[in-house]
């Protein structure tokens, strides 16, 4: 059944509220866990959304998908890139649907803004049998730091209505080829990436959503970003393009273009947008809409206070692991059980169990931990998800 979302987007003269200003002071006590989104259900119709002032937007009524729960992995970290780099966003860029690197943003906060100066990729090999059938041949993203040749602003300071600013910036990403078709072994490659990013502020109001509980958050201060994105990638062999035949089993092609067009609402001291509302092209129709996602960590739970930090009290270690444990130390000593899901960079749940808590103390024990990658494992009581940690696995 299609369930209709009702949005208000109406000024309100007897409940006016100051519109927010983001500057370095409103991000004084953001710290790098890790974020949590959920997607709002694509069988349900869409809210309107138009910029608009001193609103009022309720997506109080919206209804989730499950199959769909994005993790924005935060961790601290400096960088030789630049000596303002204080944490690290963990993202993977998606080469086709089944080949994938992961990296890591390099950012940090500061009078200017919430700024990235460049990516650090760790190596990473790919067997690439299963899209050439050669049994040794493979992917190897190379170890690199692969610094921008400008800033990306992802928020310039004081950002407040009327702010816009604007990103231009490339870099470049090494890695090997090993194919026997191609006479290919260990091959230098190269891929060249273009961005251009243009935000303005176009509104600033109220929102209030539904929190990962059900329960109906207060309202919240935001400043509403409408945000357009490109990205450009070329891709190189041995110094020169990359043969058309090439890219073609890779399902690429030279200088492919993805562009993003976004409303992104910021709370003050979130990154991570209360809602991000991203749409097919520039027209932002409603008609248009390619999928909205709420941010569901540190929401109202209607009190008008904020949720607890329970990553600040639940500590998973060791962090990397290698062999498929993870011990977990719990502040509560009262707690004997929890649920608990291990779900994948894809949103995927690979599994779920009941564990069990003795002096603070828990152990996981799973065969889906021992193989590589980023995962994260999501901890329930009664109430709903009380931490949702990511784990390293080597």
């Amino acid at each position: 059944m299609r369930c209709k979302l009702l949005l208000l987007a109406t000024v309100c003269a007897f409940s006016a509220s100051a519109q927010i200003t983001l500057n370095q002071s409103t991000y004084s006590t953001w710290v790098p866990i890790t974020d949590t989104a959920f997607r709002l259900d694509t069988n349900a119709v869409y809210p309107v959304i138009s910029a608009a002032t001193n609103a009022q937007w309720d997506l109080s009524t919206a209804t989730y998908t499950t199959s769909h729960i994005w993790f924005y992995y935060h961790k601290p970290a400096t960088s030789a890139m630049s000596p303002n780099v204080t944490f690290a966003d963990s993202m993977f860029y998606a080469i086709n649907n089944n080949l994938r690197y992961s990296t890591s943003l390099m950012g940090g906060i500061n009078a200017t803004g919430i700024q990235y100066v460049g990516e650090q990729v760790a190596r990473q090999a790919i067997p690439l049998a299963s899209l050439t059938g050669g049994m040794n041949d493979s992917l190897v993203f190379l170890a690199q730091n692969s610094p921008y040749t400008s800033t990306f602003n992802k928020l310039k300071f004081p950002a407040t209505m009327g702010s816009n600013w604007g990103s231009n910036y490339n870099f470049a990403t090494n890695f090997t080829l090993s194919i026997a078709a191609y006479s290919m072994n260990n091959t230098p490659c190269q891929r060249k990436t273009f961005v251009t990013e243009k935000d303005t502020v176009v509104g600033w109001g109220k929102m209030r959503v539904l929190n990962k509980s059900g329960a109906v958050t207060g309202y919240q201060n935001v400043l509403m970003v409408k945000t357009y994105w490109s990205q450009s990638d070329s891709f190189f062999v041995g110094g020169s393009p990359a043969p058309l035949a090439l890219l073609t089993a890779f399902g690429l092609t030279q200088g492919q273009v993805v562009a993003k067009f976004q409303y992104n609402f910021y709370r003050v001291g979130e990154l991570l947008p209360l809602l991000c509302a991203e749409y097919k092209d520039n027209t932002f129709s409603s008609t248009k809409v390619q999928t909205m996602s709420i941010h569901e960590d540190r929401l109202l739970l209607g009190t008008g206070v904020n949720d607890l930090h329970a990553e600040n009290s639940i500590i998973a270690y060791p962090n990397p692991i290698t062999n498929g444990v993870v011990n977990l130390r719990i502040k509560d000593q009262s707690v004997s059980s929890f649920d608990y899901s291990i779900i994948n960079m894809s949103g995927q749940v690979v599994q779920k169990g009941q564990a069990l808590a003795n002096n603070g103390f828990a152990q996981l024990n799973s065969e889906s931990l021992k193989v590589s990658g980023i995962y994260y494992v999501q901890l329930y009581n009664q109430n709903g998800i009380i931490a949702t940690l990511p784990i390293d696995v080597k």
